[in-house]
């Protein structure tokens, strides 16, 4: 026969070799154990999926890709709500390209636990220059004010970062530095709102889900609740306070009218001429100090102004340099802030002024110390 008919048999029996091997592994019972990944790895594996892909579109940008990949990974290993993403440094505008960590951090406050949001930079330079941390607030949030390391734009000063190593500092650590100092003071509180005239309208707990979906109450409606008891508590013994005094003012008034007018008259006479005799003393005692201390020329200002001693115009020059030096902190802080300083540049010039202003105080505490010592 032709020999096209044996190819035509070989390719038949191939076809049908195939078809009966993918009919069995379509009928193998699947083990699912084995086969698929629990929640939390699979969340993982997109985690790590996702930093790698933000790498790779800075590739070359980073000093030190490798180190960078494996701190981050095993931050995300240890703090599963951080998403890595994108964006210029601190959302600024003409910023570096980086990759930064957004989400929630655990804290520990009046024995409940709570989820802190926060964003965490990581610079090109990193670890050579330490990571930029965040706190950012949600829309029903707001940055306490007057927090001891968090800004009122969100932005965190933690000592660690301040004394940050490229060989020994890690962004895990950095992680739980920041939720041990938010334990002891968590950061944010809720946004006052505007109060309902409606009489059905009750306070209500602000009570969160988390992605695990565990329930947790927002420790800023925890704080505005604390501290509502608090100025309550206060105006209550205030008011208790009032009340008694004037119950006693009255009580006293009552007494006088009650009692014979010319009794009070004399009274209030008695009470006007001890007045008006303290009031003459003081008026002589003043009228001396002035015959004996009046030289009869003109005074000078710059004399009276001038330091008596070399240690008391020491002083001043110190004093006038710590005002100064404490400026200078607060504007570079604002120079950041605006972008017309770089991170590595603020960072350099802070130590070098906060070490200065170090100085400075210690020296002021050693006059004073002179000081009194030259007084006994």
């Amino acid at each position: 026969g032709d020999h096209r008919d044996l190819h035509l048999c070989d390719r038949r029996q191939r076809q049908m070799c195939i078809r009966d091997r993918y009919q069995r592994r379509v009928r193998e019972p699947i083990d699912l154990s084995t086969t698929q990944m629990s929640s939390a790895q699979a969340h993982f594996a997109q985690q790590c999926a996702s930093l790698d892909h933000y790498l790779y579109r800075l590739q070359g940008n980073y000093r030190d890709p490798t180190r960078t990949r494996n701190e981050i990974i095993e931050l995300l290993r240890h703090h599963p709500a951080l998403q890595p993403r994108a964006a210029p440094l601190a959302n600024k505008k003409g910023a570096e390209q980086v990759v930064y960590l957004s989400g929630t951090v655990p804290v520990t406050y009046n024995g409940h636990s709570y989820n802190i949001p926060v964003a965490i930079w990581v610079p090109l330079a990193f670890p050579a220059v330490p990571p930029v941390a965040f706190v950012t607030p949600t829309a029903d949030m707001i940055v306490k004010p007057r927090h001891r390391h968090v800004d009122s734009a969100g932005m965190t000063y933690l000592p660690y970062l301040s004394a940050w190593s490229a060989k020994s500092s890690t962004l895990r650590e950095l992680v739980a530095t920041m939720c041990r100092v938010f334990s002891e003071d968590p950061p944010v509180r809720a946004k006052p709102k505007e109060r309902s005239n409606s009489s059905a309208d009750k306070p209500q707990a602000a009570v969160k889900t988390s992605s695990s979906g565990k329930s947790y109450e927002d420790p800023g409606a925890v704080i505005k609740r604390n501290a509502i008891h608090a100025v309550t508590e206060k105006l209550r013994r205030e008011l208790k306070a009032t009340y008694s005094s004037l119950a006693t003012e009255i009580d006293s008034l009552m007494t006088a009218s009650s009692g014979d007018p010319t009794a009070r008259k004399q009274a209030e006479l008695r009470k006007l001429r001890g007045e008006v005799e303290s009031t003459q003393s003081k008026y002589d005692e003043l009228t001396r100090w002035l015959a004996a201390n009046d030289t009869g020329g003109d005074i000078d200002i710059d004399a009276i102004t001038e330091p008596r001693d070399a240690l008391s115009k020491q002083l001043l020059h110190l004093v006038a340099e710590d005002a100064s030096l404490e400026d200078c902190g607060y504007y570079m802080e604002k120079a950041l802030m605006q972008g017309a300083m770089t991170l590595p540049e603020f960072l350099k010039a802070y130590r070098s002024t906060a070490r200065k202003q170090a100085l400075c105080r210690a020296t002021m505490k050693r006059v004073h110390a002179v000081q009194k010592e030259s007084r006994q």
